[in-house]
């Protein structure tokens, strides 16, 4: 699959470990014509519409960028999973957004001749939609802006890596630091479209010690550790059978598989 994407053209960028977010930046107070501190991150927000607050957006929220006010980029912000732990480990005990894609650009000079034709605070902050724009020069205009970064921003902003050569070897390099896998993408697609994921595949075999299906669940059991949960499969199951796990990685605080599924069961262990 990895080389039959990069004959294509196709680019790898790592998968973070975190949430999907969209920041929004405002007006920085008291930004003039050329300062550097043209706007701040006045807002994120989840897939889903929800507002990102609270210790999630600690280190994010509020940081002034040498951006336009109304530009709106999309990342990954890091969350409490035991490889985002250990990258917040070894960088201060940040929680940063990594960035991937450019969706809104501000536009600066609209804003000055709006703000001296009494422009409102509340009015929607002018801005160019370039998400139809290929990904390359989306991604292109993020380097730019990504580069321009200095002090907190540069800290808690990180462009997700990304390779355009060698991506089998990119991909084996990030699944032996313990990282998730990658994001292939195309480089003439929209945002939203043109994306395969590459992720960790770990296997487990456990035993069925639960059926409970009015909650939509099996409960298994590996060896000595306690039972969990897992989504219950179309395929038919009964107690005792022996059943592989496809998952990534491990959570550390409980011992369990991470996003575990049941890939299928294995009737030549079931007995055993």
């Amino acid at each position: 699959e990895i080389l039959a994407h990069q004959r294509r053209g196709w680019v790898a960028e790592e998968k973070m470990d975190g949430c999907y977010v969209e920041v929004l930046i405002g007006p920085a107070p008291y930004c003039g014509r050329g300062s550097r501190a043209a706007g701040v991150i006045a807002a994120a927000r989840y897939r889903s519409g929800s507002s990102v607050c609270g210790t999630a957006g600690r280190d994010v929220l509020g940081v002034r960028v040498p951006w336009a006010p109304g530009s709106v980029l999309a990342g990954e912000l890091l969350v409490s999973t035991p490889a985002a732990i250990r990258w917040q480990d070894g960088n201060g005990g940040l929680r940063p957004l990594f960035l991937f894609d450019l969706l809104q650009l501000g536009d600066m000079d609209v804003l000055h001749s709006l703000r001296a034709a009494g422009f409102g605070a509340g009015e929607e902050l002018p801005h160019r939609d370039v998400s139809r724009r290929p990904y390359c020069e989306r991604r292109a205009q993020l380097e730019r802006m990504v580069a321009e970064l200095e002090g907190p921003a540069a800290r808690v902003m990180r462009l997700v890596p990304q390779a355009r050569t060698g991506l089998r070897a990119f991909h084996a390099e990030i699944l032996e630091r313990g990282g998730e896998g990658i994001v292939l993408r195309d480089p003439a697609a929209p945002a939203g479209a043109g994306v395969a994921k590459v992720k960790r595949r770990d296997t487990l075999d456990v035993r069925v010690v639960a059926l409970l299906p009015d909650e939509g669940v099996v409960l298994v059991a590996h060896g000595s550790r306690p039972p969990f949960r897992v989504t219950l499969p179309a395929v038919p199951l009964a107690l005792g059978d022996v059943v592989e796990l496809a998952h990534m990685g491990w959570y550390d605080a409980t011992l369990t598989p991470r996003h575990a599924r049941i890939a299928r069961v294995r009737p030549d262990l079931s007995a055993a």
